[in-house]
């Protein structure tokens, strides 16, 4: 059962004792710019945390899937540190996300990249999040918000030639939640921050019990990214969040009240965006 979300919240963590100082995340940072100078540290942060909630890797292969060569023992050392005092944060229901993530809009497009691509790396997992039913759509449009900034030859490979309306589809979602998100106050950021990992969490372990749908299952949705694109193409199904009135004003942006945009009969679905408020399943 999920937690009930509130973006309209303060993030209140309990006591948790992190193992790693500013200093060695300062040291990680350094040795990463060496190593890989185009690579933004965030997007590693971000594919750390995607392989921990997801399980679709080995945290240890964050370094080679972003093509980092010659990686020294020390980056690796530090990497798989912070994938072992995040698990633990997350077992002790005390995530706290990076502090860029509530100002800094490049790190949280560049965590964002890395998560997504995580989620897409397992693309029977991917799937089966993707066609759940409809008590499970908080999980599958938090998929699709982080999907649409995963860089997609780097994911799963049936999705790795995707056609160029799911690319057009997805710059589409990006910009829409990059949108919603500027206009967040601090607090709401990192609390929405926390809700998207913690629910992407939940959806992955959900899939991970499947028959056939571990990390080298060869699960039941074949081998076409074909449906994966049908529904990434569509948007989403619905936005998640609180039940808009038929008289506030659209969350689109469009600026007319909802039932005269995409509340009036007929109209297609919001863009899929980061979950909001959503009563436990």
């Amino acid at each position: 059962m999920l937690k009930k979300l509130n973006r309209n919240r303060d993030v209140v963590m309990p006591a948790f004792a992190p193992t790693m100082t500013e200093a060695d995340v300062q040291e990680w940072r350094a040795l990463l710019a060496q190593a890989a100078p185009a690579t933004p540290f965030m997007r590693l942060i971000g594919l750390v945390t995607g392989l921990v909630v997801t399980d679709n890797a080995p945290p240890a292969q964050a370094l080679s899937l972003l093509g980092v060569k010659g990686v020294p023992a020390r980056l690796t050392e530090l990497t798989q540190c912070y994938a072992k005092e995040l698990q633990a944060a997350l077992d002790a229901d005390a995530y706290a996300p990076p502090p860029e993530l509530s100002s800094d809009l490049s790190a949280v497009t560049d965590w964002l990249e890395g998560l997504g691509q995580a989620s897409i790396l397992n693309f029977q997992r991917f799937m089966f999040i993707l066609v759940a039913p409809e008590d499970m759509s908080i999980l599958r449009e938090v998929l699709l918000a982080v999907a649409a900034f995963a860089s997609w030859p780097l994911g799963a490979p049936e999705l790795r030639d995707p056609p160029a309306e799911t690319r057009k589809q997805c710059q589409r979602n990006r910009q829409h939640f990059l949108r919603q998100w500027s206009k967040e106050s601090l607090s709401e950021r990192r609390a929405l921050m926390v809700d998207l990992v913690t629910t992407l969490g939940t959806g992955f372990a959900l899939a991970s019990v499947v028959p056939g749908l571990g990390p080298s299952g060869s699960g039941s949705f074949g081998s076409s990214g074909l449906g994966a694109y049908d529904i990434l193409n569509s948007g989403g199904t619905r936005r998640v969040g609180r039940k808009t009135g038929p008289n506030e004003p659209c969350p689109c942006g469009s600026g007319k009240k909802y039932k005269k945009c995409h509340g009036a009969p007929g109209a297609g679905p919001l863009p899929a965006v980061l979950p909001s408020v959503h009563e436990p399943i």
